[in-house]
């Protein structure tokens, strides 16, 4: 497992990854618009992540197996005054083999690099499986935010969770 830099020439194996795992996702997380899923959709979604980037704004990567199959994400976003917003995604047959807490470690070490110091992330307050992998790289629950995301027509609590990166 490594991370890789997300390039516009991802974006066909991207798409191929969001659909086959699109009913997983949208259980847990907020759907993408309906727009995203196509070739042209994931295409604009990648360049403006490279855009963010480019900016200085924000991190792209992908989550890649030993054969190169995409079978997750993982990234920073909204990057601002030394504070940046981690997401990431993993395919449902790879869930609950450490592969998120392996990759979110490595974004966090690429985050100290880029000196990030502070590093937020939210997960649904049923999320169990998330909340394991930021807690278990020192991040902290802040706050509860009520009704945050609407999942599947139910609006749902998320937790904000905080890492201070100084101090790690």
């Amino acid at each position: 497992m490594k991370l890789i830099p997300l390039t516009l020439q991802h974006a066909p194996d991207l798409l191929e990854f969001e659909l086959y795992n699109r009913t997983w996702f949208e259980q847990h997380i907020e759907p993408r618009p309906d727009d995203f899923y196509s070739l042209i959709g994931v295409q604009t979604h990648s360049a403006e992540l490279l855009m963010d980037k480019t900016l200085g704004k924000g991190v792209p990567a992908l989550l890649i197996n030993q054969q190169g199959d995409i079978i997750g994400r993982v990234n920073l976003a909204n990057i601002a005054k030394g504070k940046a917003f981690l997401g990431y995604r993993l395919a449902e047959k790879y869930v609950g083999r450490g592969i998120a807490k392996q990759a979110v470690g490595m974004m966090l070490e690429l985050a100290k690099q880029k000196s990030i110091q502070k590093v937020v992330a939210l997960t649904s307050v049923e999320n169990i499986a998330s909340q394991k992998v930021l807690k278990s790289h020192g991040f902290v629950e802040k706050s509860k935010l009520r009704n945050f995301t609407c999942v599947q027509g139910v609006n749902k609590d998320c937790l904000e969770f905080r890492l201070d990166l100084d101090s790690n």
